[in-house]
């Protein structure tokens, strides 16, 4: 076997848009990473099972697999030798057993980590010998290429290979790709969007993840009338495994106590393509599905329901559940349903080679689902849930478990007779029987850490010890417990070895009630963008607090303090990076909510914002302060907020939380599920991107800049504001000939004056903020933290150009830079060798979003607040900055500086020259601001 780089290529293909998705939910995550880990017993020849393992990958094309991006394009690469690293024997027969027991267990971590994307492999097998007739067998795959009929083909071949037999396919992966292909229709997002018209909002079960997974796998099985049920089903013209879907989709709905309910089914593209099941490969794509569940509707009536609704006219190897999800939010339907059903035939194993004897050990697969389900239909029905124990609760599990078993072994009776009262499972994730499934919970958490430590489903009775492990075993697994935050000792378990003993100790050693202090979770490291915000702040010279935000809302209602302050703890536990500290640790307390009665409230949240900005933020303090001043007819909220905390989107979303937290507090309602989360998907997508390929973006982007000097700490002044109304129509009109948007003609227009105005030096870079929220993101919207980027746009003096062709340079321009925005200030600062007395740049340019209306100071939804009046001020270590902030019928330009100037001047030049430049915008224009347009293409 040979390295990547010394083979050549075979076939490049076309990646589906479910490898696409993911290739990319994987990167630096972790996710997608399958085991198969299969214990033989016998006299096994290694080399001979190496030389089977050979044949199996000539025969296969799945084993010599990469997946690469190329020009924002996944593309599969496949090539005619496989690589070096697919093979490893590892010989554990002299080691003591109870270290080979721990030895035997990193391997086969360290196995599936050894996949690489792009260098291969993404499929590797290693045998782990363990004694003269007792061994592990261990396939290791990314799923973005192989599925589980894939696992079964391979593992076939393997046997009849070592066997002497040859396994030739009958079909290829180069045939089958293009096949799958070519006979698929146009795309069916539009009929999707229809199709879902008549359902209500789409709602995650589970909450959102807070912590490290913790993967807990329970089985149930079912013996319905197998006959029964096929011809029953056929009469209402659906099958046995829509009845299956219908199941879980009705015990979801009355868990919520909703009338419908939506989860991930995943299908096999196979069905497209004639032969190829005996294909190895990836054919799997995920698609929501959704029924309406009434009163009188049984498990057929709903399958038949699902029949009309889902069907082989959805399979598209184009679409993937983001497009849908996002055809469901055009069409008004919004969310993400976190429970994926797999339905498949028997997953039993080939026959082993002769001699050998095999079974399964475990398996293992960590996708972003909070729970996988599984349904394979034999003789018998087995249903198999893995769940996050961070995000479902053991409880709902072995509840939602028993509830689909009852459906499926009466589908013809009415769910609401079968299931009993509804609203057992609550979307936030805890159930009304809080006492009895928290030891449940603990007992299931305890079962996780001694099976990821044995590597062997032990049960929870299970004696440890004359199971053959030993006291090292027993250290490994209170080590493990203790990393997971559950008290155990060695000795407790050496008095009873088993997972419920060590339950039972935790349990008793819980602490005790904590409603008066907040429990905080751990926090996720600061990224670069919020790092390079908090190294601003670092930087004594700039001035007195330079990233301070500080806003004052004052609303109609008069509200009560404690109710707000208990409002206010809510929010800080759903979103725990709102509490962190400069030193990356979790804060001793939550920001707390003060709170003061006032004549004049909205003048007494200003004059409170006004001292703090003389209290700077220290290292181990929180970095957001917040007051409530009550009057007697009205409230203020005054909070005061380090930038790196949150951005303009954040903010809307914090504010109708609080609002949500009130008034379920003051109805005694239980809290609604949140909104979004703290950014924890983000750094999750932000562990994937490649350092390197950002820093040599910026590097040539900003090669012959000229950085200013720093002109060091001045008096911040008040902001001044010019308005520009009834501009809009010659904005779009000016868009539509540049195919761009207004907002984009505005940073043009306003970005040329700004710097006409300024007399700036021709190649001194102008300060752009703008989204770094990734866009193909699902919930990127909805994300509380700090998601803006500001980016220094190099000034260019080109040939003479019209504005359609300026404002479309500017607009590739900005959006380049947008996808290399994340590596922050400090690393586009050491890539353009700016030194460290210098500015990236000098004056700042906002180019704000207009929204309709903020959703937190509208009338509509529960807890909404009449908003009387809102006041910001940003405290900003740039010399000038400049927003242009979208109105209902034209622009506002804001100024604020930080130098002895005066801001309504310099604000009135920039009008001047804005209103002349649009007036003539059919004219050409010598100088604009954007990338050289050589680097437009840079990947």
């Amino acid at each position: 076997m040979t390295s990547p780089a010394e083979t050549r290529i075979e076939a490049l293909l076309p990646c589906t848009a479910a490898q696409v998705a993911m290739a990319e939910a994987s990167q630096g995550s972790g996710q997608y990473l399958q085991q198969s880990v299969l214990r033989v017993s016998g006299s096994l020849k290694p080399d001979r099972l190496r030389r089977a393992w050979e044949q199996t990958q000539h025969h296969h094309q799945v084993t010599r697999l990469t997946l690469h991006r190329h020009e924002d394009r996944w593309i599969q690469v496949l090539r005619t030798e496989p690589h070096a690293e697919t093979w490893a024997v590892h010989d554990l027969r002299g080691t003591p057993p109870a270290q080979r027991e721990l030895i035997a267990g990193e391997l086969v971590r360290r196995a599936g980590q050894t996949l690489d994307m792009r260098a291969g492999p993404l499929l590797r097998l290693d045998l782990l010998i363990e004694g003269d007739t007792a061994a592990l067998l261990v396939l290791s795959h990314h799923h973005a290429v192989a599925d589980g009929t894939t696992v079964e083909l391979l593992l076939r071949s393997l046997a009849d290979a070592y066997a002497g037999r040859l396994d030739v396919p009958r079909l290829d992966l180069v045939s089958a790709t293009r096949r799958l292909w070519a006979d698929t229709g146009d795309d069916p997002l539009t009929e999707f969007a229809a199709d879902i018209a008549d359902m209500p909002m789409l709602l995650p079960t589970w909450p959102p993840p807070t912590g490290p997974s913790e993967l807990i796998t329970e089985q149930r099985g079912v013996k319905p009338d197998i006959t029964r049920v096929r011809r029953d089903a056929a009469t209402h013209g659906t099958t046995p495994a829509a009845v299956t879907q219908a199941a879980l989709l009705a015990v979801l709905a009355h868990g919520r106590g909703e009338p419908a309910a939506c989860l991930s089914l995943a299908v096999d593209l196979r069905a497209l393509v004639p032969g190829a099941l005996h294909t190895g490969g990836l054919f799997l794509t995920t698609l929501p599905i959704t029924a309406r569940v009434g009163p009188a509707d049984t498990g057929l009536t709903l399958a038949a329901q699902l029949a009309r609704r889902a069907g082989p006219r959805r399979l598209h190897p184009g679409v993937s559940l983001p497009q849908t999800l996002m055809a469901a939010s055009e069409a008004g339907r919004q969310g993400v349903p976190d429970t994926l059903l797999t339905v498949q035939r028997s997953t039993a194993l080939p026959d082993p080679p002769p001699g050998l004897s095999w079974c399964r050990a475990w398996t293992t697969e960590h996708t972003e689902f909070a729970l996988n389900l599984d349904a394979v239909w034999t003789d018998e029905v087995m249903l198999r849930a893995q769940f996050d124990l961070a995000r479902v609760p053991a409880g709902h599990v072995a509840g939602l478990l028993d509830r689909t078993v009852a459906v499926l072994s009466e589908p013809s009776r009415p769910v609401a007779e079968l299931l009993g009262e509804p609203g057992w499972l609550r979307a936030a994730g805890i159930g009304p029987e809080a006492d009895s499934s928290d030891s449940a919970d603990l007992l299931a958490r305890v079962l996780a850490a001694v099976r990821r430590v044995t590597r062997e489903p032990v049960g929870p009775d299970e004696d440890l010890l004359r199971a053959g492990h030993s006291s090292l075993t027993l250290m490994s697994i209170v080590v493990d417990l203790a990393e997971h935050g559950i008290p155990c000792t060695v000795g407790t378990l050496l008095d009873r070895p088993t997972a419920r003993g060590a339950a039972a100790y935790a349990e008793r050693r819980q602490p005790g009630d904590t409603s008066t202090t907040t429990t905080f979770l751990s926090p996720s490291s600061f990224t670069p963008l919020e790092k390079s915000l908090l190294a601003r702040t670092d930087r004594t010279d700039w001035g007195t607090q330079p990233m301070h935000e500080q806003s004052v809302l004052t609303f109609a209602e008069v509200l009560t303090p404690s109710v707000a302050r208990r409002a206010w703890q809510k929010v800080i536990e759903r979103y725990p990076a709102l509490g962190r500290d400069w030193s990356q640790t979790a804060a001793p307390s939550a920001p707390e909510l003060t709170t003061r009665s006032d004549t004049d409230t909205h003048q007494a949240a200003r004059d409170w914002l006004t001292a703090q900005l003389g209290i700077p933020f220290r290292p181990n303090a929180p970095l957001m302060r917040a007051a409530l001043f009550v009057g007697a007819r009205d409230s203020s909220l005054a909070l005061a907020f380090h930038n790196a905390l949150i951005d303009g989107w954040s903010f809307p979303t914090l504010i109708r939380e609080l609002q949500r937290a009130y008034a379920a507090l003051a109805t005694g309602d239980e809290p609604p599920a949140p909104l979004g989360d703290d950014g924890r998907t983000y750094r999750r997508w932000l562990g994937g991107r490649r350092d390197g390929d950002d820093a040599k973006f910026w590097a040539r982007a900003l090669d012959g800049s000229a950085f200013p000097p720093h002109d060091g700490p001045s008096p911040s002044r008040e902001r001044a504001v010019a308005r520009r109304r009834e501009v809009l129509s010659h904005l779009t009109a000016v868009s539509t000939a540049a195919g761009t948007t207004p907002n984009m003609v505005a940073a043009a227009l306003v970005s040329t004056a700004f710097t006409e105005a300024t007399a700036r030096p021709p190649h001194e870079p102008l300060g752009l903020r703008v989204s770094a929220r990734p866009p193909e993101l699902p919930g990127a919207m909805r994300m509380v933290g700090q998601f803006t980027a500001e980016l220094p746009m190099p000034r260019f003096a080109g040939p003479s150009q019209r504005w359609p062709e300026a404002t479309r340079r500017l607009a590739a321009s900005i959006e380049a830079a947008r996808r290399h925005s994340h590596l922050g200030e400090a690393g586009i600062r050491s890539a353009a060798a700016c030194p460290p007395e210098s500015d990236l740049y000098r004056d700042l340019l906002v180019v704000e979003e207009y929204l309709p209306f903020d959703e937190w100071a509208s009338q509509a939804g529960p807890g909404a607040w009449t908003l009387r009046s809102q006041w910001r001020r940003e405290v900003s270590p740039s010399r000038r900055t400049l927003y242009v902030e979208p109105t209902v019928d034209g622009y506002d330009l804001v100024l604020s500086t930080a130098v002895d100037e005066d801001p309504g001047d310099l604000l009135a030049a920039i009008a001047a020259r804005t209103r002349a430049a649009l007036d003539a915008w059919a004219r050409p224009v010598s100088t604009a601001f954007g990338l050289v347009p050589a680097l437009t293409a840079v990947p």
